[in-house]
């Protein structure tokens, strides 16, 4: 190995412990306040299946002769598509060419980048998902979904697209107000014909103050490759009026399409937490 590069490497694992670090303190911090425990766990690599064809082996990149920090971190060979991890982004290598993106791949829980390559708009050219994991902490869990277009012929031929929007899609499409229950406080969701309630029992004191009348998303965010296709999953919490931390009543799981550069989200249904009564 080479000094320069053997330095490098050292700088980036000093780099990433200092993170794992830092990270620990601010939830000793956080836990000393005392709040009703949330049921989303943050995931790790271990929790997180592969995508189906994405691998992280190393045996199938190609040789690396140019001296660089390049570590691979996901990969699908039979596409020549191979993802590399750098100081700062990510190079992204098919076929011959390679491109570099301003990505965030690497947090405390080392959940690696997935990838799937599919015609996800039916245009007959094949694009490249790629699910990050770019936000972990307390009540925190988010990863980040990408589109590039990867046949030549495309007009948009290696265009990165981001799914930014979700939080817009399901205010619109989920509806939360609370209501009394033979005096027990719920809170009850609907999604176009249907609708669901759960009980907010365990927040109905002044402890807790007024629920609010929207539920949060953002905080967790889930994507996986399922079936040659997309799915997603958003935590859906409240707002009490004397705690600064969301609570976490369930989750919003939903299909995720892409066309014309553009991600939208279908099929919606709510999940309450398994503990909930």
């Amino acid at each position: 190995m080479r000094n320069g590069e053997a330095i490098l490497r050292v700088e980036f694992h000093i780099r990433f412990w200092s993170s794992f670090i830092l990270a620990s303190s601010i939830l000793t911090a956080c836990s000393s306040q005392q709040v009703h425990p949330s049921s989303t766990p943050v995931p790790t690599q271990e929790m997180i299946a592969p995508s189906p064809e994405s691998s992280s082996d190393p045996s199938a990149a190609p040789t690396n002769n140019s001296g660089s920090s390049k570590e691979l971190i996901a990969s699908i060979p039979k596409h020549k598509i191979f993802l590399y991890g750098e100081e700062n982004g990510v190079t992204l290598r098919i076929g011959d060419e390679a491109h570099e993106l301003d990505w965030m791949y690497m947090t405390p829980t080392g959940v690696l980048p997935r990838l799937q390559v599919e015609d996800y708009d039916g245009d007959g050219r094949q694009e490249l998902s790629v699910i990050l994991y770019i936000g972990s902490g307390t009540g925190i869990s988010v990863e980040e979904l990408h589109m590039i277009n990867i046949d030549p012929a495309d007009p948009e031929y290696f265009q990165d697209h981001v799914f930014k929007n979700y939080n817009a899609q399901l205010d619109e499409a989920v509806q939360f107000k609370t209501i009394q229950q033979n005096d027990v406080l719920f809170g009850q969701i609907s999604i176009d014909s249907t609708s669901a309630s759960v009980s907010l029992k365990d927040y109905q004191s002044p402890e807790f103050g007024k629920v609010g009348d929207h539920l949060v998303f953002g905080n967790i965010v889930r994507f996986e490759h399922e079936n040659k296709q997309l799915k997603a999953q958003f935590g859906a919490e409240i707002i009490l009026e004397k705690s600064a931390i969301p609570q976490s009543i369930g989750h919003i799981d939903a299909h995720a399409s892409y066309k014309d550069g553009k991600f939208a989200l279908s099929h919606f249904a709510f999940q309450k937490n398994p503990e909930a009564p």
